[in-house]
C-alpha cells in the first residue's frame, strides 16, 4: 500500500495505513475554527504527495467561509506555505 511515507512495509504495514487512513479522514471531517491552522501547520510537517496536499488546500479552502475575520491572514499565511509545498513536491 502507497502511503504518505511512501511504500508500507509489512513490518510497520498497519501503522502506516493507520496515519494514512487518518490523514485521509481528517479532510472528510469538519474541523473547528479554533484548531483549523494548527492543523494546517501539522499537515505542512508531514511528508504528502501532490494530490494528498491539493485535498488538504482544498479543505482549508473551503474554511475560509467559517473563519472570522481576523483569523483569514493566518489562515492565507498558511495556504501559501501549503502551496509552496506543492511546488516543492512536484519538482
Amino acid at each position: 500500500m502507497q502511503s504518505v511515507f511512501g511504500e508500507c512495509h509489512s513490518a510497520h504495514g498497519w501503522f502506516c495505513k493507520f496515519v494514512t487512513k487518518s490523514l485521509l479522514f481528517s479532510v472528510i471531517v469538519r474541523w473547528n475554527s479554533r484548531v483549523v491552522l494548527h492543523v494546517m501547520s501539522m499537515m505542512r510537517d508531514i511528508a504528502l504527495s501532490s494530490e494528498e496536499l491539493s485535498h488538504v488546500i482544498a479543505k482549508s479552502l473551503r474554511q475560509l467561509t467559517e473563519m472570522e475575520r481576523d483569523e483569514l491572514p493566518p489562515l492565507v499565511y498558511q495556504l501559501l506555505l501549503l502551496s509552496a509545498k506543492v511546488r516543492q513536491t512536484s519538482r
